[in-house]
C-alpha cells in the first residue's frame, strides 16, 4: 500500500480547515480552488498544514523528517526502487538553513 496513504492523510488534514475529521463541500471546493488559483500565501498555508503533523502550530525538524521519510517510502514502493534511502541529515541541513541551528 503506497506509503500507507500518508500523503492522502496529510492532504486531508490540510483541507479539513476546522479539524472536524470530515470535509464539507465548501472545504473541498476551497482546497481545490487554492491549489489551482490560490495566492502563494494560501498555498503556503496548505503546505504548512500538511507538514504540521501534530497540529502544534509549528513545523519542527521531526515533522519534516517524518514527512520526507514517508515521501521516500512512497517513491520506493511506487517505482519498486529499494536503492533509494531516506537521509535525515539532508532534511536537517535544509531545516537549519531556514531556521538556524537546531537546539536540543
Amino acid at each position: 500500500m503506497l506509503g500507507d496513504f500518508y500523503i492522502s492523510e496529510r492532504m486531508f488534514a490540510a483541507a479539513d480547515r476546522k479539524g472536524l475529521g470530515y470535509l464539507t463541500l465548501e472545504d473541498y471546493l476551497a482546497y481545490n480552488h487554492i491549489l489551482q488559483h490560490g495566492k502563494q500565501k494560501e498555498r503556503d498555508l496548505l503546505t504548512f498544514r500538511m507538514l504540521d503533523t501534530d497540529k502544534s502550530g509549528f513545523v519542527t525538524l521531526k515533522n519534516l523528517q517524518e514527512f520526507w521519510k514517508n515521501i521516500t517510502k512512497m517513491y520506493c514502493e511506487l517505482f519498486d526502487n529499494e536503492n533509494l534511502k531516506f537521509d535525515s541529515s539532508i532534511v536537517k541541513e535544509s531545516f537549519q538553513e531556514i531556521v538556524g541551528p537546531v537546539q536540543k
